[in-house]
């Protein structure tokens, strides 16, 4: 496995040259293919993408997984943290 860092606060880890998950922490002012971005809504999510593959409650709040588009949002009251 490798994890790799850019300047642009973007994070791959990858194994043997296929990219597994990229990450982006807060702060982060791009956005995923269909313009979620960091502190969005999870309505946005939902209007965007549509109902979730898997919904994983964790103690700050959800992560929702997206198989079909290989994406995944943590969720925090109701806005998207990572």
């Amino acid at each position: 496995m490798t994890l790799t860092t850019y300047r642009c606060g973007v994070m791959t880890l990858s194994q043997t040259g296929e990219i597994l998950m990229l990450m982006v922490g807060a702060g982060y002012l791009g956005t995923s293919t269909y313009g979620i971005k960091i502190g969005g809504q999870a309505s946005e999510g939902l209007a965007r993408y549509g109902v979730p593959s898997r919904r994983v409650e964790l103690p700050p709040g959800q992560s929702w997984a997206y198989d079909a588009h290989r994406i995944a949002f943590q969720l925090c009251d109701g806005q998207v943290v990572s």
